[in-house]
């Protein structure tokens, strides 16, 4: 319940209303808006880095600076939610780690034990020390099966030649992309993301849902929908240069379909 009153998204909150109260957003990436928010009045900020859910964008270094120096004035805690864009996803360990800004608390989840359900955060020192034994506790938290699994995960994906190698096939996979929206300006407008999360903004009638449905009709090829008619994409970080070629072919043969259907 907490995590869904954190959420801005009415989609999710409305089947579970009334939520935890005291809570308030602000638009993301946008400096100028923080000088609404009262500071003073809160105990905690939560950011992605990265976001996922809301159309793969990518926090800028303006914006989390302006986040960690609104909270130090007023000792407010920031808090960086990487349970979709952390744990190699952005070809580093962490995504804030492309940055200057350290949180004071990481939130991780998802991939952490390859599937396996569990969930850990992250805190600094001064952080740490305030918790005791039996202050924290979550039923996937620290079960000897989903730790030991993490503790492989974590020093598989921490090894810098995997890391290096997310990246390259990162570079391969947004050159492909950034060529697709040169050759179909008409249905999509921009690839962002970092690393293998990334997003394929379309517009001009075009719709992402239905881009991604063509894809699994297609090419048995999955990517789903997010945020504002943005396909968005989370492959394997062990996938290959030779998959991503064979993807971006199947990206290459919708968009030609898509766009003759919307230049009708």
């Amino acid at each position: 319940m907490g995590a869904l009153s954190a959420t801005p998204n009415l989609k999710y909150q409305a089947p579970f209303a009334p939520l935890v109260p005291g809570f308030v957003t602000s638009p993301y990436n946008d400096v100028a808006a923080l000088e609404e928010i009262n500071f003073k009045d809160l105990c905690a900020v939560i950011v992605e880095p990265m976001q996922g859910e809301g159309g793969v964008f990518p926090a800028t270094k303006e914006f989390l600076e302006a986040v960690r120096r609104k909270c130090d004035e007023v000792g407010v805690l920031l808090i960086f939610d990487e349970i979709q864009c952390g744990i190699g996803r952005s070809g580093r360990m962490f995504m804030h780690q492309w940055g200057t800004v350290n949180p004071d608390i990481i939130t991780l989840a998802k991939p952490i034990a390859n599937g396996i359900p569990m969930g850990a955060a992250i805190l600094r020192h001064t952080v740490a020390t305030n918790i005791k034994p039996g202050d924290h506790g979550t039923t996937f938290g620290g079960g000897p099966l989903a730790t030991r699994v993490a503790c492989v995960v974590l020093e598989k994906i921490g090894n810098k030649a995997f890391l290096h190698n997310v990246q390259d096939t990162s570079a391969l996979l947004f050159e492909r992309l950034q060529g697709l929206c040169a050759n179909y300006p008409k249905i999509f407008k921009e690839v962002r993301g970092k690393g293998l999360l990334v997003g394929l903004q379309m517009q001009g009638g075009a719709e992402a849902s239905k881009f991604a449905d063509l894809c699994r009709e297609r090419g048995n090829l999955l990517v789903i929908s997010a945020g504002l008619n943005t396909v968005r994409m989370a492959p394997p970080l062990v996938i290959t240069k030779d998959e991503v070629e064979s993807a971006c072919k199947v990206f290459e043969d919708v968009a030609a379909e898509v766009n003759a259907q919307v230049s009708i």
